[in-house]
């Protein structure tokens, strides 16, 4: 390639808006949350049709050790995830793009793998918090998703569970 060429491909588009709030780039880390980078994500995957696996894990509030606890669970879950961090209201999200089985199986398989993730990081970092902490999973598919919302966040994490003795009821 010559330098032209190599300048044309690595140029940044423009944004293209789609269906209200989604652009082709995603928000400046000062104003988005991770709920808006999750959705960004999962628009763009749309069209592939993945099976996506989202965790939502809430923990007492604790002023600014409770968004630095979140923040340090949100990067261990990382490191086996592929995508997790910390929302507006302090919860630490998480969604598993990972390989699974077809059916049900597959999916207990991811929600079992991610709440192992968050067990292991909480027991790490906050062995206090473990009896407290709650736990949410839901299942869908790229292309069927209609963005986080505030209202969709409710009716998806309507049923969390105790993080404490999780894995072995999942």
């Amino acid at each position: 390639m010559i330098p032209t060429q190599v300048a044309a491909a690595t140029r940044s588009r423009k944004s293209i808006t789609t269906r209200d709030t989604f652009t082709d780039e995603p928000l400046s880390e000062a104003r988005a949350s991770f709920s808006a980078e999750l959705d960004w994500t999962l628009r763009r995957i749309g069209a592939v049709r993945l099976r996506v696996t989202v965790a939502c894990l809430t923990m007492p509030r604790d002023g600014k050790q409770g968004q630095r606890l979140a923040e340090v669970i949100a990067a261990m879950v990382a490191r086996h995830s592929a995508l997790a961090g910390v929302d507006t209201d302090g919860a630490v999200l998480a969604a598993s793009f990972g390989p699974r089985r077809f059916g049900a199986a597959g999916d207990m398989e991811e929600a079992r793998r991610l709440i192992g993730w968050f067990r292991e990081a909480v027991a790490e970092v906050a062995p206090a918090l473990e009896g407290r902490a709650m736990i949410s999973v839901a299942h869908l598919w790229s292309d069927e998703w209609v963005g986080l919302a505030p209202y969709t966040r409710r009716v998806m994490f309507a049923a969390p569970l105790p993080l404490a003795g999780l894995a072995e009821a999942v």
